[in-house]
């Protein structure tokens, strides 16, 4: 029997490959691709290398961005453990962002790879199925998969996930319809990894398996839903050192924030005319292959098996942008599903296109030998003429201005090592090739930021919630008070207006100022300490009792003070709540609890004390660890194979 594996023909992989790296050429080779969440991405990344992967720490505890937030609850540390595997591979000659853009780059060159296997899979043949990849190098989604969502909003890990994706829907297919150990085993590899880097993308396969099968999954339900079983709990178990510990903090709920979801038929109209998924040429070659399809499935029936994965990627289009409009089901799931699933389904619905791509070349072959060859190039030819516009975004990140490099410099040596900057929103004169410069602020002054990057990570909504536009929408004097208490130190304005508005209220003292932008330092209320300090009394109005606080250890991970406190003041640390923090008075253990805008609030009695904070998320989790430990065994004991019996070695030798 002839090898089923779509990877016996080298040039379709060899086109594709080389296309793909010709496509992401600017973005592979750039210090810093460009994206709005590149620039948090590096801040988390370069924290979790430095201070949490070499303490074997994967908490997820990130305090350089808002108040401190828990970013793995949701995410998972892949993104940060396949950077730092590059930086390793490399011997440390690329930074941080220098790895993003590898990773990118590679992962749209791997896609065409993992949706070829797929399409094998879902029964093409060889060429259709190398059509398939090379034609997947044309999706491209600015919510993610594609240049649109690698360098327009930056999403990386949503990148890496979607070839991951796609080879984890073929096996796990494979794992329902055949079974097999070792199928089992490489689907639950595939599923503990995308726990690991992008966790809504194990929902997004929950819809899509069944979805893809087709009737196939109907077929013995209850071996198939066993199969399916074992594939979950094993990859739970795979990933059960990250798993357990973020399920008992019960954190992978958070605010509901995701993309303005469009009603479906201004959805479809998008994607007709080529504003989203596909170049419009492409968009209308998919249109009409599902119809020649139709027609060729109505004159023989066999012909019904090539719609089935265009009807997939169309139910799920349908049914999500329909649970949106209903909000059936929990928001946090709903508002993600749409925009998360497009580029899957996306790839799905090119398959009837990829399937007659191929009947063509076939009829063609006998009279132009050279015919796959030929069209597998003319496809890469026309990648970068129809990937422009709203499809290829800029892939390097536009320098910043040299005043904002500057102020960059000058926070760097203000802002103290556990205090906060704030940027207010920025004039439009200051681009930094992101939509979001308080990131780009944040890495290139080494300092903190009172911006929160993902709400969804925080398990507190209201803790260190501050917009860019906080002091635009609110009046200086009001948001005096709630900077305090967040711990930031300075202001950054980027223009004349901005600045005069905070010259109007005696709480902002300038302190630096180069062309539009000036610096101003946060003075410290009536009866408090310097925001400096990171504690305020938790009264937003000045309290009756005066606090006096003089830091002694200021660490992301322990703050400790000598304070002077009145009667019956309770306190706040300028530190997002979690259950990890645990709190001491003169060294006896106090109840730590959540203020009213989400910080750690503590009494004090009065007098003179010391107060400390730890953070003890660092904690491994044995039961997860355990688990984890227990599903590598399994998945040693199956690589190793069956021992050969010894009346078999006994024969063997005769």
């Amino acid at each position: 029997m002839p090898s089923t594996s779509p990877l016996r023909c080298s040039w379709p992989w060899a086109v594709a490959t080389l296309a793909a790296l010709w496509i992401t050429r600017h973005g592979l080779t750039t210090a810093t691709p460009a994206g709005a969440d590149v620039y948090g991405h590096v801040a988390r990344t370069d924290f979790a290398l430095d201070h949490l992967f070499p303490h074997a720490r994967l908490d997820g505890w990130f305090p350089g961005l808002g108040a401190g937030y828990r970013l793995f609850a949701v995410n998972g540390p892949g993104l940060a453990v396949a950077a730092g595997l590059v930086r390793v591979a490399l011997l440390g000659t690329v930074s941080t962002a220098q790895a993003f853009a590898i990773l990118g780059s590679l992962s749209i060159a791997a896609l065409p790879w993992a949706v070829a296997a797929l399409s094998r899979e879902l029964g093409a043949t060889r060429l259709a199925a190398a059509f398939h990849g090379l034609l997947s190098l044309f999706v491209s989604f600015y919510a993610g998969g594609g240049l649109a969502g690698l360098y327009g909003p930056g999403l990386i890990a949503q990148s890496l996930a979607l070839p991951l994706q796609v080879v984890t829907l073929a096996l796990v297919i494979r794992a329902m319809r055949h079974g097999g150990r070792r199928t089992l085993a490489a689907a639950a590899g595939c599923v503990a990894a995308l726990a690991l880097l992008h966790p809504i993308s194990i929902v997004l396969l929950a819809l899509f398996v069944p979805l893809a099968a087709g009737g196939d999954w109907i077929r013995a339900p209850a071996r198939r839903a066993v199969r399916a079983l074992a594939v979950a709990a094993w990859a739970t178990a795979l990933a059960g050192f990250w798993l357990v510990p973020a399920l008992r903090l019960r954190a992978l709920r958070g605010p509901a924030t995701a993309w303005l979801i469009p009603p479906l038929p201004s959805r479809l109209g998008e994607v007709l005319r080529g504003e989203v998924l596909f170049p419009r040429a492409v968009a209308l070659a998919v249109a009409a292959a599902a119809v020649v399809t139709v027609v060729r499935a109505v004159r023989s029936p066999s012909q019904w098996r090539r719609l089935r994965p265009f009807g997939a990627a169309a139910l799920f289009l349908t049914v999500a942008h329909l649970g949106v409009g209903h909000h059936y089901g929990p928001y946090e799931l709903v508002v993600q599903l749409p925009t998360r699933g497009l580029a899957l389904a996306a790839i799905l619905a090119l398959q009837p296109l990829a399937e007659l791509l191929g009947d063509i070349v076939t009829a063609l072959r006998p009279q132009l030998p050279a015919a796959p060859v030929v069209a597998a190039v003319a496809l890469a030819l026309c990648l970068p003429w129809q990937l422009t516009g709203l499809l290829d975004p800029h892939q390097v990140a536009i320098a910043p201005p040299a005043e904002l490099e500057h102020a960059a410099a000058e926070l760097h040596d203000l802002v103290p090592p556990m205090g906060r900057h704030l940027l207010v929103a920025p004039a439009s004169y200051a681009p930094v090739g992101t939509d979001e410069p308080s990131r780009w602020l944040t890495v290139a002054s080494g300092t903190n930021s009172a911006h929160l990057y993902f709400w969804e990570a925080t398990r507190e909504s209201t803790a260190g919630v501050l917009a860019a536009d906080l002091l635009v929408r609110i009046p200086p004097d009001a948001a005096l008070p709630l900077l305090r208490r967040i711990g930031v130190t300075h202001v950054v304005a980027t223009n004349d207006e901005q600045a005069g508005a905070l010259l109007a209220v005696g709480g902002f003292q300038p302190v630096w100022r180069d062309g539009p932008i000036t610096i101003f330092a946060v003075a410290a209320g009536p009866a408090a300490p310097p925001p400096t300090a990171l504690l305020q009394p938790e009264a937003l109005t000045p309290p009756s009792t005066a606090l006096d606080a003089t830091p002694v250890v200021q660490q992301p991970e322990h703050l400790a003070w000598e304070v002077d406190a009145g009667p019956g003041l309770q306190v706040v640390a300028a530190v997002a709540f979690d259950p990890a923090w645990e709190a001491s008075v003169d060294g006896e253990p106090v109840a730590v609890e959540r203020s009213v805008d989400g910080l750690v609030r503590l009494p004090v009695p009065a007098g003179q004390h010391r107060i400390e904070v730890r953070f003890s998320g660092g904690r491994a989790d044995p039961v997860g660890v355990a688990l984890t430990l227990l599903g590598l065994a399994a998945f040693l004991a199956l690589a190793r194979g069956p021992r050969p019996s010894r009346a078999g070695q006994a024969t063997g030798r005769a």
